[in-house]
């Protein structure tokens, strides 16, 4: 269990969000509610974080008082009033500071250690604060090591030195703190302790070598040295190799999905309902951009779309090839996607520019030449972190482990599906097995398209020679005039997006709708807006 103390902070909310985009659901309580201080006893508590908040840090409601009965071994991040609660705890003095920062962004400088492993120095970072915990360097306090100062000499940052308790002054969760999102996913497993078993890579590979499920915080270091080139060529491919053997949990997957959110590119100004439609591709059938169509058409409904992707590997045309073709920009920068969502509902994030981290490990799988749970990851790890999110698969076995995956996720509903003939879409061909994921829960359950008068087709209906043959089927079918199996096809994914999207309509008329649109052309209104 995560618990997240809230200090009566309009930040909170932030923080909160941006735990979600690293896939934690943190439980939050207010700071004078009596239920905190029973959550210091709980044997279920995993992990804290104590909000930012006004005043001063003695007046934090149970705070100080929790932190007295906290054992030793949970982890806790405070951020700013939380992280001179720390301070106050220390028995250091909080007191006001060199100048007052509200709103202003300045410089630290750190240790390159714990929290800040792998990130820029100097960094810059979010200052809403007049208040400081007193650290003189010729004086520190004996139970904590400060980890960044300020221009000023300002204690940014403390870690304990008898357990793993961090406190940063600054605002990770700001906009004005760039590197803010990658420190919060450093956490919890960064300040665990190096010499630790779970951090220990000897142990990790001992364990997959077992056949056992890497613990939580064994995946959660695992992936963080993989994603930061910190383990060598020879570690990283017994990693990934150990984690294939084995068969990958859903758990081990939901901590890879983590490390790669908190390493991406930050999209900010982006709230509210969004989608992606997107496959892991690996069917191997060459078929047409069935996802493509299904996005766009929908961004033509009035549906707001967020499409993660990047070229073909294993198809004759990905999503950027076919998007690109259609006069989409691929060179998307940050500040321009949640802009260009607004202006068209549509916005395309094209993976290898908002994941640098997978620089160091693309040698590693070049090498290898085999599968890994990279080739399934891709999905997951939307920067844009939409709200819902319709994903497929081009194995039955592993709609319930992406499923299981997804449920470690803020997304707020979701499904997961293999096509007949093994397609990582819905197809005519046949039933196709879903899961459905709806605010933490999950239901498995077929979709037959002839219960929606969809007539079955052939593998060859679907295939195309070449991207450009899949370029001009696709403007067919944004034209609302594509081949008919190829735009049942696509009235099967439309019609399932919309049933995530609107949740109180039945699936029968989702794929009523869906047909409308499809035959409509309703693509078309997409491309002439950009």
């Amino acid at each position: 269990m995560f618990l997240l103390i809230d200090n009566y902070d309009s930040f909170t909310y932030n923080l909160v969000q941006a735990f979600y985009a690293l896939g934690h659901k943190p439980v939050v309580l207010h700071n004078d509610d009596p239920a905190v201080l029973e959550m210091a006893a709980n044997p279920e508590l995993a992990m804290v974080c104590i909000s930012p908040g006004p005043g001063h840090p003695a007046s934090a409601g149970f705070c100080p008082e929790f932190l007295k009965r906290l054992s030793p071994k949970i982890p806790v991040l405070g951020v700013c009033l939380g992280h001179q609660l720390l301070g106050l705890h220390a028995g250091a003095r909080v007191e006001v500071g060199p100048c007052i920062m509200h709103g202003k962004q300045s410089e630290i400088v750190h240790d390159g250690t714990g929290l800040f492993s792998g990130l820029p120095n100097p960094m810059r970072v979010g200052r809403y604060h007049s208040l400081v915990v007193r650290a003189d360097e010729d004086a520190e306090n004996p139970r904590f090591t400060v980890t960044a100062r300020g221009p000023e000499g300002e204690v940014m940052a403390l870690r304990y030195n008898d357990r793993p308790w961090v406190g940063v002054q600054f605002h990770p969760e700001s906009v004005l703190t760039p590197d803010g999102l990658r420190l919060l996913g450093n956490f919890p497993q960064s300040v665990m302790g190096a010499g630790s078993d779970a951090s220990d890579f000897a142990t990790i590979l001992d364990t997959l070598a077992r056949g056992e499920d890497l613990s939580a915080e064994m995946a959660a270091a695992g992936f963080a040295a993989l994603m930061d080139g910190k383990m060598s060529p020879a570690q990283a491919g017994s990693f990934l190799i150990g984690l294939r053997m084995k068969g990958e949990s859903a758990l081990e997957l939901a901590h890879a999905t983590r490390a790669a959110l908190a390493r991406s590119v930050r999209v900010d100004g982006i709230s509210g309902t969004t989608i992606d439609v997107v496959g892991t591709g690996g069917d191997g059938r060459n078929s047409f951009n069935c996802s493509t169509a299904t996005s766009l058409i929908l961004a033509g409904m009035g549906y707001r779309v967020v499409k993660h992707g990047g070229r073909a590997v294993s198809s004759k045309c990905g999503s950027a090839d076919a998007l690109e073709a259609l006069g989409i920009a691929l060179d998307n920068n940050p500040a321009s996607v949640a802009e260009m969502v607004k202006r068209r509902n549509f916005a395309f994030l094209f993976a290898p520019y908002f994941h640098p981290s997978f620089a160091n490990i693309g040698p590693v799988r070049k090498e290898l030449g085999v599968r890994t749970l990279f080739n399934i990851l891709g999905p997951m790890i939307n920067p844009a972190r939409p709200s819902h999110l319709l994903m497929g698969v081009a194995r039955p076995e592993l709609v319930k482990l992406v499923a299981e995956t997804l449920l470690q996720s803020p997304l707020y509903r979701a499904a997961v599906v293999c096509g007949a003939g093994n397609y990582d879409e819905i197809t005519p061909i046949g039933p196709a097995q879903m899961a459905v994921l709806h605010a933490g829960t999950m239901t498995q359950m077929t979709l037959d398209p002839a219960e929606f008068g969809i007539e079955p087709c052939k593998v060859e209906d679907l295939s195309v020679d070449g991207k450009e043959e899949a370029v001009a089927v696709l403007k067919d079918i944004l034209d609302g005039n594509g081949p008919r199996a190829m735009m049942d096809m696509v009235t099967l994914n439309v019609g399932l997006a919309i049933y995530l999207l609107e949740e109180n309509m039945d699936m029968a008329l989702c794929m009523a709708r869906a047909r409308e649109a499809v035959s409509g052309g309703f693509g078309r209104k997409v491309l002439h807006a950009a």
